[in-house]
């Protein structure tokens, strides 16, 4: 099966807000409905962020964007980071996956670090699809919990989370989600979020049922 240009939609959609990007949003819209890879509700609930990006002011969403993304290390895109932390091994699993993305024909730039969540979906959008779910399935514990955990914030961006939970064939290991989030109804705060993060573990996989 070829690849699938919604990994690159979504991805697009997981950076940095800019004015390229909103003018891209009409495109991204017509690609995830084209390719029709995420169900129906997910698409909704995308083309909800969608309009919520085209028509929100853009220097406000680089604010919460920094805020959301930069400032709370349990809600960092830089997957590794949910790993190693600043363990020495980091650095290695950098190397590694620098050189896998350069086999499979990927060239970053030495400012791009390997493990930022939307350059790994751009990554994806470029291989062979069925390959690209087997490696999608790697993180997926991952992706869960930043899924989970802006869902209890009630962040939009959880969305793009959620479709990509959705799409991988790898279910999320429900012990280590359990154990990373808090599961009363009551809103938390960003340090509270963080001490729950320090003894989660990740990249556990299990197949879904």
């Amino acid at each position: 099966m070829t690849s699938k240009k919604t990994f690159k939609a979504l991805s697009i959609m997981l950076m940095y807000p800019t004015v390229e990007i909103q003018s891209s949003l009409k495109r991204i819209l017509h690609t995830l409905q084209h390719e029709a890879i995420i169900t129906q509700k997910n698409l909704q609930n995308l083309a909800e962020l969608i309009d919520f990006l085209q028509n929100s002011d853009l220097l406000d969403l680089q604010e919460q964007y920094v805020d959301l993304f930069d400032k709370n290390p349990s809600l960092s895109l830089y997957l590794f980071e949910h790993v190693y932390g600043e363990m020495r091994d980091r650095g290695q699993a950098m190397v590694d996956l620098t050189e896998h993305y350069e086999k499979n024909g990927l060239s970053i730039s030495q400012k791009e670090l390997p493990d930022y969540l939307p350059l790994f979906l751009e990554f994806l959008s470029t291989i062979d699809y069925e390959k690209a779910l087997d490696l999608l399935g790697e993180p997926i514990t991952i992706i869960a919990i930043l899924n989970a955990r802006l869902k209890l914030i009630n962040n939009k961006y959880y969305y793009i989370l959620a479709a990509l939970e959705d799409i991988s064939k790898i279910a999320p290991d429900q012990k280590v989600l359990k154990k990373s989030i808090c599961h009363n109804k009551i809103k938390i705060t960003c340090e509270e979020i963080d001490q729950n993060w320090e003894e989660t573990e990740a990249f556990a996989t299990r197949k879904k049922m």
